[in-house]
């Protein structure tokens, strides 16, 4: 039998000047299989259209009135004639062997779900066998674990889980990998396998409806999974850090500060002890850094603390060498 096929849908909305470098890098791919590409228009006002045209013979375009991120990807997951559906941001990059490398993780551990961290560059080579892990739902509650740009997922997933949410405007994915980690599994490989590019044209973070936003998305899972009651006080806890590390951003830092206390409130200082934790050393800076201010802050640390929190999850881990369910996971275990 075959290797199965995936489906690389790309949603964009103005993003004319990335998003031919997106398909590129799938056209790409090193897969002994076929790799679908859709790339869904939101609506754009620019010159998409026109960039894509050339690809036409090798790509899917579909065009759609302006309906939002999960509006454009909810269209390509269900335009996939793919068995697996592989998610890509307009902007960000694949390195060539990202399909290959993660399907034959997913296929040999049997993961529905599988991604990788997001990076900031990608490597001429990729590790063959890099650490592995499994997650569950209440490893989704206190971190994301990976990037959008890196998952692929199980076409079949979405008939039970549904698609993703319109009406979030923030955080929709980690409404979706929460609904998706209560009933399959999920995994990740710890590998630079995607490339993330920041740029001044991406969304900035709007801290008070993203909060909004995760309490919604937190409501509504424990409602439909009570047997996750026992991680309610980690999952307010991480949220209202993650509100906090926002509203530092926006610079906001009586708000910052409002909810650091919060969500030491929901869940006290911990030692780090366990993998289900939000983590001390980030709350410990958060709060200097709220205490000081940012530029002080920044000065007396040399770098900024934005993606602390994945970096710090995954160097714990890997020290620990663990699964969830504590034992060492690496390919063909």
């Amino acid at each position: 039998m075959g290797l199965p096929t995936v489906t690389a849908v790309i949603p964009s909305y103005n993003y004319g000047h990335f998003v031919t470098e997106a398909v590129d890098s799938v056209l790409a791919q090193r897969y002994e299989s076929a790799v679908e590409v859709i790339v869904v228009d939101d609506g754009s006002t620019d010159d998409t259209r026109q960039r894509l045209e050339p690809y036409k013979d090798r790509i899917r375009y579909v065009y759609q009135e302006n309906r939002g991120l999960s509006g454009a990807r909810n269209t390509g997951i269900r335009e996939a004639k793919g068995e697996w559906v592989a998610l890509l941001d307009a902007d960000d990059l694949w390195h060539p062997d990202k399909t290959a490398l993660q399907m034959r993780f997913a296929l040999e551990h049997e993961f529905d779900v599988i991604g990788s961290p997001g990076k900031r560059f990608c490597p001429p080579t990729l590790d063959p066998n890099p650490p592995v892990r499994r997650f569950d739902a209440s490893d989704f509650l206190t971190g994301t674990h990976f990037s959008s740009s890196t998952t692929i997922i199980k076409r079949r997933c979405f008939d039970i889980v549904g698609f993703f949410d319109e009406t979030l405007r923030s955080v929709e994915d980690r409404d979706m990998w929460l609904r998706l980690s209560a009933r399959f599994l999920v995994g990740a490989i710890d590998s630079p396998c995607a490339m993330h590019r920041e740029h001044t044209g991406q969304m900035s973070r709007n801290a008070g409806r993203m909060l909004s936003n995760f309490e919604r998305c937190l409501e509504r899972f424990f409602k439909e999974h009570p047997h996750y009651d026992e991680h309610k006080g980690l999952a307010y806890a991480f949220m209202y850090t993650d509100a906090a590390v926002a509203f530092m951003e926006t610079g906001d830092r009586r708000e910052a500060l409002k909810y650091l206390l919060k969500s030491f409130r929901y869940h006290p200082w911990e030692p780090a002890s366990g993998r289900r934790s939000i983590g001390s050393v980030r709350r410990a800076k958060l709060a200097v850094r709220t205490l000081m201010g940012e530029d002080l802050f920044t000065k007396l640390r040399g770098t900024p603390l934005h993606h602390e929190h994945m970096r710090l999850t995954w160097e714990a881990d890997r020290k620990r060498g663990i699964n969830k369910a504590g034992q060492e996971v690496r390919s063909g275990s």
